[in-house]
């Protein structure tokens, strides 16, 4: 082939691109993906610089009208357009978790864990994908692989609604699992606003005991959002890694009054309130807890060691 045929079969490509480009620009998808599709397919003889351009636009076209076809309700024509994107891109996370979506709308739950294995092997830190493979489990009734998958998001993630979380749990445990399903979905859907990336910072700061830090965080946040519990829980925390004991009771107290299902704050206030000494709080604060979650064991033996307590007084004064 010559230079100039090489010129006019480059030239030729370009034009083809643009009336593709221009297509979708329109919003005309299906007219513009044959286009697309030859020059895909003429891409190992010609227009190389291209290759990823062309793809990348029949890939959106695919995703664009698999979309639609979701919108309208149309499912099995969604899987075919996002199956023919994936063919295409096969190490593109986001389209393996539309196709588990898609196939959780239709409950064919077995394809959609399966599709969003795929997408967290390529990407094993895409919480949408964690998140909607734990719901996936709790419709196949696999409650303990659900729930084991919840708990070790809730300790990855840093942007977790502790008190939703908590009343998620304390829901599957009462076997209520259609509650603990829209509760677990609401605990770690993402909030952009700066209260919450503030107390992400802060809880990323604690993990790694650097509790100064995450106190400056936390108290960052309080002034932005006074009125989420999560915050003073959170601070309640630090300051009980720094033994102050004190502090930590009224964080503990204002973020179970700010959010009164809250059971891990219920639960914190009864440790420190036991460590302060304060028995009567302390198994006041543990039946609280028991209330939102029967089965808790710290709640149990916090009201065990009282009664022991108060029994032995009781003796100490029937002897005396």
């Amino acid at each position: 082939m010559t230079f100039v045929d090489l010129i006019i079969e480059r030239h030729s490509c370009d034009h083809a691109l643009q009336q593709a480009v221009a297509l979708i620009n329109a919003r005309r998808y299906r007219q513009a993906i044959p286009i697309l599709d030859a020059l895909h397919r003429r891409e190992p003889q010609g227009c190389i610089q291209s290759s990823e351009v062309v793809q990348f636009y029949l890939i959106e076209s695919r995703m664009a009208l698999a979309r639609r076809a979701a919108q309208r309700r149309a499912l099995a024509e969604a899987i075919r357009e996002y199956g023919a994107a994936a063919k295409l891109a096969p190490r593109y996370a986001d389209l393996r978790h539309a196709l588990g979506m898609i196939e959780y709308e239709r409950r064919r739950y077995a394809a959609a864990a399966a599709e969003f294995r795929r997408a967290l092997r390529i990407n094993p830190r895409y919480q949408a994908a964690r998140v909607q493979l734990g719901l996936t489990m709790l419709r196949q009734r696999r409650y303990r692989a659900g729930l084991r998958l919840f708990a070790g998001l809730a300790r990855d993630c840093s942007l977790v609604d502790q008190e939703r979380y908590d009343r998620a749990v304390a829901a599957a445990q009462r076997r209520r699992y259609r509650e603990a399903e829209g509760g677990f979905a609401a605990a770690f859907r993402s909030r952009p606003d700066r209260g919450r990336a503030l107390c992400a910072m802060g809880q990323d700061a604690y993990r790694e005991s650097r509790y100064d830090e995450a106190i400056r965080h936390f108290r960052q946040a309080q002034r932005l959002a006074p009125g989420y519990a999560d915050v003073y829980n959170n601070l309640g925390a630090c300051y009980s890694r720094k033994g102050n004991w004190g502090r930590a009771a009224r964080c503990f107290a204002m973020a179970a009054s700010l959010a009164p299902r809250f059971t891990r704050a219920w639960l914190n206030l009864a440790y420190v309130c036991d460590r302060l000494g304060d028995r009567e709080r302390a198994a006041r604060a543990a039946r609280s807890a028991l209330r939102l979650d029967p089965a808790n064991k710290l709640a149990t033996a916090i009201l065990r060691r009282d009664g022991a307590t108060r029994t032995a007084a009781l003796k100490d004064r029937q002897h005396g």
